[in-house]
């Protein structure tokens, strides 16, 4: 049975590209660079804010 390739970290903010045992974690879980410290957060939908603010009435 053949050795697997690691799993890998590629930034996409500096483009660095590393094994992914070796990349930190903040205390949310997620993967932060370790040349850019990029941290990699899930994106918020695009569009303005007051799209998603409550339209209620006081």
């Amino acid at each position: 049975m053949g050795a697997k390739d690691p799993a890998m970290f590629d930034c996409p903010e500096c483009g660095v590209t590393a094994p992914a045992a070796s990349i930190p974690y903040d205390a949310l879980g997620y993967a932060v660079c370790p040349v850019c410290a990029h941290s990699t957060t899930p994106r918020t939908p695009a569009g303005p804010v007051e799209s998603r603010r409550s339209t209620r009435a006081d």
